[in-house]
């Protein structure tokens, strides 16, 4: 969750070195209420807003730039004054309806090829719309998680993606980030502040790396405008995304919707006013105890009274780690290191500083050069090289301490970064000196307003009406590890209620639209043994919904190789983007490729072996031999089961009759096909070789 707290807000202020506590704390006041409201709000009731205003009015999907699903049945829809008449104009067609008592008209044109750029000319009575620049071509919604709106700035140190972007400008490729927003009471007509915008080396940077990559590689095949809508909020459940109808079937959300929130909508208000009053609180109290903020940066400071400390050990007190912590560290740079980063990099510097937790402030030589909010982002500030001298250079760590154990994220990057060489920033040579300024018990906590069951899907889904769609990708999981065993039921429940809400390609024969489901990537830990973990089910339950036996329309695209064992948000979406236009090219486009990482079909005992064929579809195997496991064929891999069970592999294992692959957090993946496409995490029943006919 991304919030601006309160004590952080004083720390920003506290670069201003003549203000007191007293006036810093009441600046920081007045800027909480201004900057610490969630990145989030309220669903738009676009009906009941008209009746205010009266006049003619589209829905945020409607807008320059938008592209429409070609090839399928096209519904346009919005609002204007009760009884009014609203003409409609595409392409040279037309259409025309009237609005009804709550002002809501609607009309449907039939299906058009791709082409573009078109007006889309909405007239009522007395006002009109035009909507410029829209094209005719394929749509795909993207939903998910934070995976799923990763940004491609947060990706940049992957070669692979800073290579696909760099230069890139393509006015076909055309995304629409819906902004975070929830409403837990109904369904809402329209979200709030979405747009359309084209790719270009302005905006790619702050474009959701994973839909932005897929739609450029899905544009150079289909050569016609491809519009993505993303509609994703990290840290959510399957569950948020699904209508109370539709949650209702279920026996864990029984009492669920029982509920005040979801019958008073200034329920989320009030209790946001509650929490920050108490948080507010406690950060007062932090920052008045703190025996550190603002005398570091005296003049003459003598930081050797800090303690030396190893950043990625505890550092805090176990029984009441949360507070005020500050390091400190130097970097020491000749006079020719500073004439080179003034000329070779105009003048900027980078520091680096891995990622931890929770949130921090940096100064050098006692001036701010960044700071973040929360846990995950890759601390990365880049500053004027001015604030740099020959000599030693301060670097000051604040961090503050809010929920739960603090720490440094271990084999990240910690290093000041300069023309011509990297400083480091950690180890043996740079130690660390800390002081504590404050220690606190946990801060008060704050609702997830976003993550709570029906209430995305009522502000973010819903909202899409009728909008006919070519695909869609799932990226979405680990909000769910705590509780697996039903994740696959409520995915096939959630991707059913969408296929009943967006139109598919009227050549499909009423077939749906193809759902790419992205199985998670690898995280945390390699354990030795059979393992078990939320994780794990999770990958289980995403691969299942794919399975023939579901019918869901769904395929999947396997993410595990591409993950960071200390990195929840691995940086590698440009293989993930990949495979999913794989999947997408021939499960919706019809190309006849290899589009996923082998699937087995059959596990077969003979012997002290187990041999496992492959679907043939999904690629002929590629080579290796593990001392475990080997490639007998094209399509056949045997499995020594001694050297298995010697090993403890948890890449391989056995148990209950059942075979089980990279059933681990973090597992080590070895089977590949020879289009480089990893095997997904699978289980497959082991069948006795003397009951085979």
């Amino acid at each position: 969750m991304n919030f601006i707290s309160f004590s952080h807000i004083i720390h920003l202020l506290t670069k201003y070195q003549d203000m007191s506590i007293k006036k810093i704390y009441k600046a920081a006041i007045i800027a909480l209420f201004m900057t610490a409201w969630p990145a989030c709000v309220m669903g738009k009731d676009a009906a009941a807003t008209e009746k205010e205003q009266g006049g003619l009015h589209m829905p945020a999907i409607f807008g320059d730039g938008m592209v429409i699903q070609r090839d399928a049945e096209i519904n346009i829809w919005g609002w204007a004054r009760k009884g009014e008449k609203v003409t409609v104009t595409l392409n040279g067609r037309k259409a025309t309806a009237k609005a009804d008592k709550l002002g809501a008209w609607s009309v449907k044109m039939k299906s058009m090829e791709a082409g573009g750029p078109y007006t889309l000319h909405i007239k009522g009575k007395t006002e009109e719309k035009r909507i410029e620049d829209v094209m005719l071509g394929d749509v795909f919604l993207f939903s998910g998680q934070s995976n799923q709106e990763l940004m491609i700035y947060r990706c940049l140190d992957d070669k692979k993606v800073a290579e696909a972007v760099e230069g890139y400008s393509n006015d076909m490729v055309r995304i629409m980030k819906l902004p975070h927003q929830y409403n837990y009471v109904k369904p809402q007509d329209d979200c709030i502040g979405a747009s359309w915008k084209k790719v270009s080396p302005e905006t790619v940077g702050n474009m959701a790396a994973v839909s932005c990559l897929t739609a450029m590689e899905l544009q150079k095949h289909a050569g016609v405008a491809v519009g993505i809508i993303n509609s994703s909020v990290g840290g959510t459940g399957v569950e948020c995304w699904m209508s109370q109808e539709n949650l209702k079937r279920f026996a864990e959300f029984s009492k669920t919707f029982s509920h005040e929130k979801y019958k008073n909508p200034n329920w989320p208000k009030e209790r946001m006013e509650k929490e920050a009053k108490k948080g507010g609180a406690w950060d007062k109290k932090l920052t008045e105890q703190d025996t550190v903020i603002g005398r570091w940066r005296t003049p003459g400071y003598d930081f050797s009274q800090w303690r030396e400390v190893d950043i990625f050990s505890q550092f805090y007190d176990s029984k009441q780690p949360n507070g005020n912590y500050w390091f400190h560290n130097t970097a020491t740079l000749t006079a020719d290191d500073i004439r080179e980063i003034k000329k070779e990099n105009g003048g900027r510097a980078l520091l680096r500083l891995g990622a931890l937790k929770d949130a921090d402030s940096v100064f050098v030589n006692g001036v701010c050069v960044g700071n973040t909010t929360y846990q995950y982002p890759p601390r990365k500030y880049s500053f004027d090289a001015s604030l740099l001298h020959e000599g030693d250079n301060d670097i000051v760590i604040h961090l503050i301490s809010q929920n739960r154990k603090p720490f440094f994220v271990k084999d990240k990057k910690y290093q000041l970064e300069i023309p011509g060489r990297n400083i480091p920033l950690c180890g043996k040579e740079k130690p660390w000196r800390m002081a504590v300024g404050a220690t606190m018990e946990q801060r008060p906590g704050q609702t997830y307003f976003v993550g709570t069951p029906t209430g995305l899907y009522n502000a973010m889904i819903h909202p899409l009406g009728k909008t006919a769609i070519r695909g869609m990708v799932w990226y979405q999981g680990e909000a769910n590890e705590w509780n697996p065993k039903n994740y696959g039921n409520l995915l096939k429940a959630m991707i059913e209620e969408w296929q009943g809400q967006f139109p598919a390609l009227e050549k499909n024969g009423g077939k749906p639209w193809t759902s790419v489901i992205v199985q998670l990537a690898g995280y945390q830990q390699r354990h030795v043994g059979a393992y078990e973990s939320g994780w794990c089910r999770i990958r289980s339950e995403q691969r299942a919904v794919t399975l023939p036996e579901y019918d869901m329309n769904a395929v999947l695209a396997t993410a595990i190789d591409c993950g960071e064992y200390n990195d929840i948000h691995p940086q590698d979406k440009e293989t993930v983007a990949h495979r999913i236009a794989l999947q997408v090219l021939r499960h919706t486009y019809g190309e006849d490729i290899v589009s996923e990482g082998p699937s087995p079909v059959q596990c077969v005992r003979n012997g002290n072996s187990l041999i496992i064929t492959f679907d043939r579809k999904t690629g002929k195997l590629r080579d290796f031999n593990d001392g475990i496991a080997r490639v007998c064929g094209d399509y056949e891999l045997a499995i020594d089961i001694t050297a298995m069970e010697k090993a403890l592999s948890t890449t391989y294992s056995v148990k209950d009759g059942i075979f089980r692959y990279a059933y681990d957090d973090f597992p080590l993946c070895t089977i590949y096909n020879k289009d480089n496409i990893a095997s997904p995490q699978f289980e497959i029943n082991i069948t006795d070789n003397n009951c085979i006919e």
